[in-house]
């Protein structure tokens, strides 16, 4: 969703489409009147994916559900 991989997609390997995050990309817009913002917000939240330096030298891979979050200490030229 913006910050991500890109594609967003990930493939078997016959080539299907097994999971597209892009398919998401509806709650980047605000909420409807009938949702709850906060459930909107926190959706908009867990879609993001991708590699993200949280502070200089400590990267946090973002997944695709909670349970694939990831963080590690690299240092220079490991990504």
């Amino acid at each position: 969703m913006g910050r991500g991989l890109n594609p967003a997609a990930v493939r078997a390997e016959d080539g299907r489409v097994v999971w597209d995050n892009e398919a998401y990309t509806f709650l980047e817009g605000p909420a409807p009147p009938c949702v709850n913002p906060s459930l909107w917000r926190q959706s908009g939240l867990v879609a993001m994916h991708g590699l993200y330096e949280v502070i200089e030298g400590f990267t946090r891979f973002e997944g695709w559900t909670c349970r694939t979050s990831r963080s590690s200490k690299v240092g220079p030229g490991s990504l």
